[in-house]
């Protein structure tokens, strides 16, 4: 009787340290990222037996292991192993704050942040006055290694990464969706149907190394929408900004409207630019009317735990755009972006997510010379042309301890159509009106595949990227004058690339990398099709050729970065080995369309050309809440085989900034200073012009009125600076009037956002 009693006093006393062991209630633990504390959503976590992903909202439930530590894996923060006692006093505070080891910070990459964000990577935070602004190549410029080839003086700014520009460049949103410029001219390149109102950031990949996204020849530029944010109950979301310039008399305006819940986000969001005519420094009228507008919708939804999906469609319309760079002024531009994609996350498995995408992009564009004071006017010109982009993309994501790996496939067609006609109102020809066929119809499809691995072992980190490309092209419309020089104008080209870089973690704050990387690209819609028009920087006309031969760039980077609480710099240095550089070279076989052009060039392959340079930049904390910044950029572009400079290499552009935040950063006052230097290596063949140093001062200041109203005002330009950049075009048929850009200009902007 006496063991019977035993057993069962036994039996309850375990039983009540079971019972208080299964009772200990689940704790919600946040896990947070970024300097910012965004929440980390979809994390996967193992800790001791217990094993999941965070929602939304980076929440976990957790109970209580003393010798457990957390694994958490993530595709910004990548893989990161939390020790016992730090996770159980992060249970009892509630919050986990996770650093971003392994995020993108091997990638030779600079993050502009429009609002912040969970990146960990270096970040250019801006605000207001550049979240309204109409022209995303504009708004690249603040970084010195991005310059921009001008040939409106309001709008459409082209962007030049280290000397490689249009389709040696990659710009998308999202990583996938593209749009192709209708204009032969680029009055619409791709970076202006990028709405800034809804982007969140802008990632600038240098180099032919970020293989996911393109073939990314000489770099790619994507533009992130901004993340869908979910909350425990229905909410509603408005936010609108305002603008005003003075120079030019620019008014801008922005709005969004939505309501987000637990597995609903849905937005509404428009914007509205237009300005007149603006005076430059020296009191020159300069021609800079414009109007633009855009609208759009984005739709995000959760379904279950594992899977989201998002919906967006975007409108964009421009008129009345002055060019006077151009022969022809921009009338309308009608584009339309439509983008969707679905996400999938797995548990407890090494892929860690399959993500699919399809975009199509439609651009309508219309332009015309009746706008231009022409004296006499020979003729009437007109051009509408249209453009279409479509494609998709499918990328898994594998994760295993300090391993990530990506794999996918993506595929491209885009199309260009459209007719110049000239109406003869004067000399022998008048009275005669003349078609002529600029883009052939056109057509490119490429068909990729892509890796990437990327892999930390202690003081090493290593990436390895490659890309493999089919590219087919063809017209469907030939002009008879074109056959005559290709009778087959169809083309067929295999793109191989390849990339890898080492980065050594010498401490916390100092790491040096080195990064190899060869891409091939096949010639554009322009270089193969064009069809005898004047689209370079003089006014001979450009003829493509479908039998150009892949360019391709062998680039090396060396890049050190140092760190610290109060002071940072970075230092790099690339030379870019290109073969086959796709150029132009006069053909006097060939007869332009226009007898007063001066000529025709035909696209072609120099066999060796080099580009090289450095980017630099160092950051100091200094007392009394003050900062001081400077960055650099130096390109140098040369012709190895007639050992000349390369057309359209931009100077040495130097940025000295000095910043304060106060009262808790209400109150943010800066200085910024641009010295830029002249550019007398110009290219003699291509009529291109040097053009003189110049210097800028700007003084702004951020003010938080209220919790949910910011302010924003400064002068541009406040010494009133005549200049203008070497990119910029000059005036049509003009090649000794300068282009000037805005004299002193004071701006105001009020921002307000639905607590």
């Amino acid at each position: 009787m006496k063991h019977y009693f035993k057993s069962i006093v036994l039996f309850f006393i375990a039983g009540i340290f079971t019972l208080s062991a299964f009772s200990q209630d689940a704790k919600m633990l946040v896990l947070k990222a970024g300097k910012d504390g965004e929440p980390l959503s979809f994390a996967h976590y193992t800790y001791g037996s217990q094993k999941g992903i965070a929602d939304v909202n980076g929440q976990i439930s957790l109970i209580a292991e003393p010798n457990a530590s957390l694994e958490i894996s993530h595709l910004s923060t990548g893989y990161q192993k939390i020790a016992a006692d730090a996770v159980l006093q992060a249970i009892n505070s509630g919050k986990l704050h996770i650093s971003s080891a392994l995020a993108y910070n091997l990638q030779p990459v600079t993050v502009i942040a429009i609002r912040p964000s969970t990146s960990g990577k270096e970040t250019l935070k801006v605000g207001s006055q550049e979240q309204i602004s109409h022209d995303a190549g504009a708004y690249l410029q603040q970084n010195p290694a991005i310059s921009g080839i001008r040939k409106s003086s309001s709008s459409a700014l082209d962007p030049v990464l280290r000397g490689f520009k249009y389709e040696q460049l990659t710009i998308v949103t999202d990583g996938s969706c593209a749009s192709t410029a209708a204009c032969p001219n680029r009055m619409d390149p791709p970076s202006s149907q990028i709405s800034l109102n809804m982007t969140e950031k802008v990632e600038v990949y240098k180099g032919p190394y970020a293989l996911r996204f393109g073939n990314s020849f000489g770099g790619t530029i994507n533009f992130i929408s901004a993340a869908a944010r979910f909350t425990p109950q229905l909410k509603p979301l408005a936010r609108v900004t305002a603008g005003y310039e003075s120079n030019g008399q620019i008014f801008r305006t922005e709005a969004m409207a939505g309501l987000s819940t637990k597995a609903i986000n849905w937005q509404v969001f428009g914007a509205l630019s237009q300005g007149g005519d603006y005076k430059a420094g020296n009191g020159e009228e300069v021609l800079a009317s414009f109007y633009r507008n855009s609208i759009g919708t984005n739709f995000s939804a959760l379904i279950g735990k594992m899977q989201d999906v998002k919906f967006s469609v975007q409108h964009n319309y421009a008129k009345d755009v002055d060019f006077p760079s151009l022969p022809m002024d921009l009338r309308t531009d009608d584009a339309w972006m439509i983008n969707a994609r679905h996400t999938i996350r797995f548990a407890e498995t090494s892929l860690q997510q399959i993500s699919t995408s399809a975009y199509a992009t439609f651009v309508d564009h219309f332009m015309d010379n009746r706008l231009k004071a022409l004296n006499p006017r020979m003729m009437n010109a007109e051009t509408p042309a249209t453009t279409s982009n479509m494609g998709g993309r499918s990328e898994a994501v594998f994760q295993k301890g300090n391993m990530k790996f990506y794999a996918g496939a993506d595929i491209k067609r885009e199309e260009a159509e459209g007719t110049r006609k000239r109406e003869f109102l004067m000399g022998p020809m008048a009275g005669k009106t003349l078609f002529d066929n600029a883009w052939q119809h056109g057509f490119i499809s490429k068909y990729s595949l892509f890796a990437e691995h990327q892999s930390r072992y202690e003081d090493w980190g290593l990436i390895v990227s490659g890309r493999f490309e089919l590219n087919r092209s063809d017209v469907k419309d030939p002009d008879d004058k074109f056959l005559d020089a290709y009778p087959d104008p169809a083309a067929s080209q295999l793109n191989p690339s390849l990339s890898a870089g080492l980065t050594r973690y010498w401490s916390n704050s100092f790491s040096t990398a080195l990064w190899l990387g060869r891409t091939q690209r096949s010639g554009s819609l322009t270089e193969r099709y064009i069809n005898f028009l004047a689209i370079g920087l003089d006014a001979w006309e450009m003829v493509g050729n479908p039998e150009i031969k892949p360019e391709v760039n062998n680039q090396i980077d060396l890049s050190l970065n140092f760190q610290k609480e109060n002071t940072s710099l970075s230092f790099s240095v690339f030379a870019s080995y290109l073969q086959d550089y796709i150029s132009g070279a006069k053909d006097t076989t060939l007869v332009p369309s226009i007898a007063s052009s001066p000529g025709v060039r035909r696209f072609i392959n120099v066999d060796k050309a080099l580009l090289t340079g450095f980017e630099a930049g160092f950051g100091q904390l200094l007392p009394l809440g003050m900062k001081f910044d400077l960055s650099m950029a130096y390109v140098y572009g040369q012709n190895l085989v007639t050992d000349a400079p390369l057309a359209e290499i931009p100077p040495l552009d130097i940025r000295l900034s000095l910043s304060g935040s106060y009262f808790d950063g209400k109150l943010n006052p800066a200085l910024t200073y641009r010295y830029v230097t002249e550019q007398e290596r110009v290219s003699e063949e291509f009529s291109e012009n040097s053009t003189p140093a110049f210097s800028l001062l700007d003084i702004s200041v951020d003010y938080k009125l209220l919790k949910s109203l910011k302010m924003r005002a400064g002068v541009k330009n406040l010494l009133d600076e005549a200049y203008y950049e070497h990119l910029t075009r000059a005036y049509s048929g003009k090649p000794d009037s300068p282009l000037y850009a805005p004299g002193r200009n004071v701006y105001l902007t009020l921002n307000y956002t639905l607590p």
